[in-house]
């Protein structure tokens, strides 16, 4: 059953008189003439970035008056994405962006993880005489202040110039934002951005040397972009690479995880953000750096909000005397990937969990340090095979939709459902049997964590 998606709301707001409703009835109508307030509109498919989704546009009013004010306010608490226009030909709205306007839109976004976008918006640049200061000028302060702006540009709505352009990067504002990738007050990518990459350079990192070589790059530009790299390319990228700060961004003539974190760095820093979401989504991530497939194994199930769709159909699935179990290939899985990082010790210590889980968003055991249960750690607290074989599986039985992530985060190699089998160890009665009887799991269930 596919997803239904919430419509894109791009909310215009800015001072009376700017063109708010103007722009619309261009845009949409191709009208010169507009109410003085238009109701929502939804956007004709042939202007939609994304197809499968609606776009809406809001038309606000700038009155101060409670009613209208609550109303503009309401607009943008659901707003996707904030259009603030201002006018060439009125200095006053051009201030009132700063004072007036992005405070207001900060209001409404809070309480949210990210910030509204934002895409500024000057209007009559035909009245833009040589003698005013430039749209640059003008934006140069702003742009310094406020992080939330994706993109600022001057259109005239009287002649029809830069208005499709100006839709178009408002709905980029919403589907390839800046705030969830790059934390603009530090100049570096965000944690989850950083965790996300880590996975992907060890998925394409076929041998497992830390490098990407040419030919593992160019699979990678491949998956993501459907073209390959030419070896002018690959060569282009390594010297940038070898210029930049980074000492260690190449090494052995290939890219380290610094190197191939660095360069979505560059790429976002050279206004290329969308390249970066597309890397992002050609490898299952939504729009808050979360694996898609694990997403509906997590989400509350339609019959109960406290147990997941997941939970809930294994319960269906499951006889009195049932266990959920690892499959012995999973246990394998897991025991090579200890092997990988015990450094031959036999154990994992909290560095060891750490650059495992580097490409997790989190340590499913985090809680448990530095208590780990006695039976898993040795007397200095680090982790012994059995000990990690055992909290994998005490996870999987008692929360398998947080064991099917953790194994997806950790890039095992097959699908998720594959990991899991349940095993029959007792009758309903409570008699032990002597031996254990293996099933799959029911296709209902596999469907779900898929």
């Amino acid at each position: 059953m596919s997803e239904h998606k919430k419509p894109f709301r791009i909310v215009l707001v800015g001072d009376a008189g700017v063109g708010k409703s103007a722009f619309i009835a261009r845009l949409v109508f191709n009208a010169s003439q507009s109410p003085v307030l238009f109701p929502p509109v939804q956007l004709p498919i042939p202007l939609c970035l994304d197809e499968s989704t609606p776009t809406i546009l809001v038309d606000t009013s700038a009155s101060e008056e409670t009613e209208a004010r609550q109303q503009t306010d309401e607009a943008l608490e659901s707003a996707s994405a904030a259009v603030i226009m201002f006018a060439a030909d009125q200095p006053a709205s051009l201030e009132h962006v700063r004072s007036r306007w992005v405070p207001r839109v900060r209001a409404a976004a809070k309480g949210r993880r990210y910030p509204i976008p934002l895409v500024i918006i000057c209007n009559k640049g035909e009245l833009r005489t040589p003698q005013m200061p430039s749209m640059e000028d003008q934006m140069v302060p702003i742009l310094r202040d406020i992080s939330e702006i994706e993109t600022c540009l001057e259109v005239s709505v009287k002649e029809g110039h830069n208005i499709q352009e100006a839709c178009m990067f408002a709905q980029k504002a919403v589907i390839c934002p800046t705030a969830p990738l790059f934390d603009a007050d530090h100049q570096q990518l965000t944690p989850e951005c950083t965790c996300a990459l880590h996975r992907l350079f060890s998925l394409c990192d076929r041998d497992g040397d830390g490098i990407l070589s040419d030919y593992e790059l160019n699979e990678f530009q491949k998956k993501c972009f459907d073209a390959p790299l030419t070896e002018e390319e690959i060569g282009n990228i390594k010297g940038m690479l070898r210029q930049s700060e980074l000492t260690e961004a190449i090494r052995d003539n290939g890219l380290t995880i610094p190197g191939f974190v660095y360069l979505h760095l560059l790429f976002i820093m050279k206004g290329r953000v969308e390249a970066v979401w597309q890397v992002l989504r050609s490898f299952d991530y939504d729009e808050r750096l979360m694996l898609k497939s694990c997403v509906a194994d997590l989400t509350p199930s339609p019959k109960s909000s406290h147990e997941t769709r997941l939970r809930a159909r294994l319960k269906a699935a499951m006889k009195p005397g049932d266990v959920l179990e690892l499959t012995d290939e999973a246990l394998d899985f897991l025991t090579r990937l200890f092997r990988g990082h015990d450094k031959g010790r036999g154990f994992l210590t909290t560095d060891d969990l750490e650059q495992i889980f580097l490409g997790d968003p989190s340590n499913p055991w985090a809680m448990l340090r530095p208590a780990f249960p006695r039976c898993t750690r040795t007397v200095d607290g680090d982790i012994t095979l059995d000990g990690w074989l055992a909290l994998w599986s005490g996870t999987a039985a008692l929360d398998p939709p947080t064991a099917g992530l953790h194994l997806a985060y950790l890039c095992y190699p097959k699908p998720i459902p594959s990991a899991f089998e349940i095993r029959t160890v007792c009758d309903g009665r409570g008699v032990i049997r002597n031996e254990k009887h293996v099933r799959p799991l029911a296709p209902s269930i596999s469907s779900c964590m898929a």
